[in-house]
């Protein structure tokens, strides 16, 4: 990974909007995707069955890629991606029906709200110290030796 920039840890300031999808809502994906797949093979459910198509037709072209990818490539899934996060939620809720699966619910959409506070300002370009910067950009590096995903604002 290339070295940070020398600069003081407070240095101000940078403001860059960068499209950052939030981590939770996309890792959630990885189950929610394969569920409404398999909801859409069990129920025999069309509108299931053409939101998974549409995801891995949009994805399948990207799967062997040679080169590095980056969330932009992905970007066209988020829609999907949400809407079978909804799905998945709901039926959750619906077999559910204690506090407890309702206080599950309801830590992820405040850690959700909390992860999309904590990238706001990336998201909407508000000045902050390279540092704060810095601590947005997850994961750091890819662990490939010399490169990096991250290019430091300008």
């Amino acid at each position: 990974m290339p070295p940070r920039p020398a600069i003081t840890p407070n240095a101000c300031c940078v403001a860059e909007i960068l499209a950052l999808p939030n981590p939770l809502v996309f890792l959630l994906g990885l189950i929610s995707v394969p569920y409404v797949g398999w909801l859409a093979w069990q129920e025999r459910h069309k509108g299931y069955a053409l939101l998974v198509a549409a995801y891995l037709i949009q994805w399948l072209p990207w799967a062997r890629a040679p080169r590095l990818l980056f969330e932009y490539h992905f970007f066209p899934n988020l829609a999907i991606i949400v809407l079978c996060d909804a799905i998945l939620i709901q039926r959750i809720y619906r077999h559910f029906r204690q506090n407890q699966a309702r206080w599950y619910l309801g830590a992820y959409a405040v850690v959700v709200v909390g992860l999309f506070a904590f990238f706001y300002p990336v998201l909407a370009g508000t000045q902050i110290t390279y540092d704060q910067w810095y601590a947005r950009m997850w994961p750091d590096e890819l662990h490939i030796p010399h490169t990096s995903w991250i290019i430091p604002p300008h």
